[in-house]
């Protein structure tokens, strides 16, 4: 039973799953005026990650994606 004057729309509040897990973390060093750019970003983090990504695949090295099946 709910309790009496609880938010009724709880479920929109949860965390939601991404495409797949990232449980790990690499530390990058770079510039201030880099540092600047990527932190100006909506989400600094995807920036970095699909930059990431798009080198990999000039190079012929295209991530896999690994679960996310979800």
């Amino acid at each position: 039973m709910a309790r009496k004057g609880g938010n009724p729309d709880l479920r929109s509040h949860c965390f939601t799953v991404k495409e797949e897990p990232k449980p790990n973390q690499l530390l990058v060093r770079m510039s201030d005026n880099m540092y600047a750019v990527v932190k100006s970003k909506e989400n600094p983090s995807e920036y970095v990650r699909q930059a990431i990504a798009e080198k990999m695949e000039r190079e012929g090295e295209a991530p896999t994606p690994t679960g996310g099946d979800r």
